[in-house]
């Protein structure tokens, strides 16, 4: 009875061991916030200088509706999703308590690029402006929810 015991006290003690030394799938997973530091810093200087030319392009559009069908207009839009997929791909690194500003700022970039090609498909005065307001409400949305990543990524200089 007492080697019994022993022994299932021998077990239960290895198995605990073992179990809190061994490697979790979700300490395994868990965000390098290094990275994600890294990688948004870069990623928002970028963001930042697309989002400055689109600022000059809405300029330019409300003066001259043609350009908005340009090949120069339609790289904007092109480029403006490739990084708010890029943004989409940085959310599961994001530390939690930064995901749901994160998450903000992708889906005001996606409204940004829908905008943009509203005013590229439309071609009346009323298709543009439509699009140029989903374009300033998703700049706005951008600006305020980036502000906390972007004070988190610049602590990685």
């Amino acid at each position: 009875m007492r080697t019994t015991k022993l022994l299932l006290f021998a077990v239960t003690t290895l198995t605990f061991a073992a179990a809190a030394f061994a490697p979790t799938t979700a300490h395994a997973q868990a965000p390098n916030f290094r990275t994600y530091q890294s990688d948004m810093n870069d990623l928002i200087e970028v963001v930042d200088a697309w989002t400055a030319e689109v600022e000059q392009e809405l300029e330019i559009v409300a003066s001259k509706p043609e350009t908005a069908r340009s090949a120069e207009f339609l790289s904007l839009i092109r480029r403006g999703h490739s990084m708010a997929a890029d943004m989409h791909g940085t959310a599961e690194s994001a530390p939690r308590v930064l995901r749901a500003k994160h998450d903000t700022a992708t889906e005001a970039l996606f409204t940004m690029v829908e905008g943009l090609g509203i005013m590229a498909d439309g071609g009346s005065a009323s298709a543009i402006e439509f699009g140029a307001q989903h374009v300033r409400a998703g700049l706005a949305d951008y600006s305020r929810a980036i502000r906390p990543v972007r004070f988190f990524a610049s602590r990685a200089r």
